[in-house]
């Protein structure tokens, strides 16, 4: 509220009194030199003097509230202007104070001219909006402010009434209008995508802008962020009351997943394979990513070790999978040398190369074969001219990659075979003659090693034992026979002459196995005569001649015939308790 303006009568008064205060500094000079003058004059002993009479009167008249006591015009008026008085000796020992002097002393223009000063000061600074109220102008009195001098005398100056100016009216500072303001919250996105695992905060991705409040209150909503869509309320609250709301919609992706087919992996060398086959990726939301794995290995295929290959994969959303690492065994295996024991026919020609092959899986794999050669046969002692056991050792066969096989050894055993005897029963008549050319000519003999060579055994027959055959009875003979090859090996066999009774059939031939083809070399006739119990005779199969006697029993001769003689046994022969079967 503005203040009233005080009456035009007060403004009159103090521009009367400023004007007074203006004259009374001329004054005061005048009245200083005067005082210096007057006091120059004074003899010595009376300045001296000055100072005990003056402590005298300031101890028996102690100096006096002036604004209650004195009646001094001029403090008067310092009382109404709220000034303080000046304390010192001129106020209170001039006489003319006591008679209620108009005369204004130096030091009482010097505090006029001082506070008008400070007012017009305080006037022109801009008052703050917590500056003081403006003092309030006391009414000035009726009679004139200061006296006015007395006709007659002429030793006092006149002193005109200072102009009073009003003071400048200052209006106090007017309180701003406040008005309520309602807060905004700005989303910086209305839906956020997350990948599974990322760290998340609400306040990234909003603002809150209120002119009325610049620190709201802002609540979220609790939440917990799992693979899915979530939705996060935002309320901010300023401090009128007013709120705004928002809501939040957070998408959080899931990781894809990386599965390998074992921790580790055996692989051939040289083998073409696709790291891809060995992981799986899958992802919730994009499903079987595994063509988009990336793999950064250092294997190499073409040499045996081990490395390592790492697996990673990143879905559509940009997330990406726990990487996956495998380890990988490039193998190859060492070649292997297959070989056997085998039995080898004397005199026969031998190659050990022929018995003996290499295997490897990843030569074998890729179309390679490993030649088995000389250099390979490291120990051979076999001798085909004669019969025994003999070594041959294979090594130093290595595959493409240089891995050696181990090395293997074959055992060699070199055989003979005896020659087979094959003899027929003779059955002749009770009474009959004893036909021996007959029986020698059915022997057949024969050997695999010296029927190669197209040499002959030598067959021998036991003539005592064929001319002990007695053929007036009834009867069985057994005659010895032995064949030797060209080694030395010999065999032995027993032929059968059967005695029967006159007129009797004769008994059916033996069956002979029916993978055999039995031919009879001489058809047999009836003789009489006597022999002794005879042995089995067996003539192998593969036999190809026939033995012819010639007039001398004792010498024997072999010739060729186009189709060899089976062996055949006779049921008589099984039946023998002393049948012998010989055969090496």
């Amino acid at each position: 509220m503005k203040q009233k303006k005080q009456p035009l009568s007060n403004k009159k008064s103090l521009l009367i009194f400023a004007s007074s205060a203006l004259i009374g500094i001329g004054t005061v000079g005048l009245l200083g030199n005067s005082l210096t003058s007057t006091e120059n004059t004074r003899p010595a002993d009376t300045k001296k003097q000055l100072p005990e009479e003056q402590e005298t009167t300031e101890s028996s008249n102690p100096t006096p509230n002036l604004k209650e006591e004195t009646k001094d015009k001029a403090a008067g008026v310092f009382d109404r202007f709220d000034i303080d008085l000046p304390l010192g000796g001129l106020f209170t020992t001039d006489p003319q104070r006591a008679s209620n002097s108009a005369v204004l002393q130096p030091q009482e223009l010097r505090s006029i001219a001082s506070a008008v000063r400070e007012r017009d000061t305080q006037a022109s600074v801009t008052p703050t909006p917590q500056a003081p109220a403006l003092p309030v102008v006391p009414d000035l009195p009726d009679e004139p402010l200061l006296p006015l001098p007395t006709p007659g005398e002429e030793d006092e100056p006149v002193v005109q009434p200072p102009t009073i100016v009003d003071p400048p009216v200052i209006d106090p500072p007017v309180p701003p209008i406040v008005q309520e303001t309602t807060p905004s919250i700005s989303l910086f996105a209305q839906t956020v995508y997350l990948n599974q695992g990322d760290s998340f905060s609400p306040y990234d991705y909003f603002s809150v802008t209120d002119s009325g409040d610049s620190a709201p209150i802002i609540e979220i909503s609790p939440y917990t962020l799992s693979v899915g869509t979530h939705t996060i309320s935002i309320r901010a609250t300023n401090r009128f009351g007013n709120s705004a709301s928002a809501n939040l919609i957070v998408v959080v992706n899931s990781r894809p997943v990386l599965t390998p087919a074992a921790t580790e992996i055996d692989l051939e060398i040289h083998d073409k394979i696709d790291l891809l086959d060995y992981i799986q990726a899958d992802d919730l939301e994009d499903g079987d990513i595994t063509d988009s794995v990336r793999v950064s290995t250092n294997l190499d295929m073409t040499k045996e070790g081990s490395y390592e290959a790492t697996y990673r994969v990143r879905d559509s959303s940009g997330a990406s999978a726990r990487p996956v690492t495998m380890a990988f065994h490039v193998n190859n295996e060492a070649p292997v040398i297959h070989t056997q024991d085998i039995e080898w026919e004397i005199d026969q020609l031998f190659n050990p190369l022929d018995f003996v092959n290499v295997t490897d899986r990843e030569d074998d794999r890729d179309g390679l074969t490993i030649e088995v050669t000389e250099e390979h046969i490291l120990e051979n002692d076999v001798d085909i001219s004669k019969e025994g056991t003999y070594t041959v050792r294979f090594g130093g066969i290595s595959d493409r990659d240089g891995k050696l096989a181990e090395e293997r050894t074959m055992t060699v055993t070199v055989v003979n075979e005896a020659p087979h005897i094959y003899v027929p029963d003779m059955i002749i008549e009770v009474g009959s003659a004893v036909d021996q050319d007959r029986f020698i000519n059915s022997i057949v003999v024969s050997d695999r090693e010296d029927d190669k060579k197209g040499l002959l055994p030598t067959i021998e027959v036991d003539h005592a034992a064929l001319n002990a055959v007695d053929s007036s009875s009834e009867g069985e003979f057994l005659i010895p026979i032995s064949a030797t090859d060209s080694h030395g090996k010999r065999s032995e066999a027993i032929g059968k002459i059967i005695v029967v009774a006159s007129q009797e059939q004769e008994p059916p031939a033996e069956e002979v196995a029916p993978a055999e083809e039995v031919k009879v070399v001489n058809e047999p006739f009836l003789t009489e005569s006597s022999a002794i119990p005879s042995e089995i005779f067996e003539l192998p199969e593969s036999s190809d001649s026939h033995i012819e006697v010639d007039s001398t029993p004792s010498e024997l001769s072999v010739e060729n015939v186009e189709e060899p003689s089976p062996t055949i046994t006779t049921e008589s022969e099984q039946t023998n308790e002393n049948s012998v079967y010989d055969e090496t």
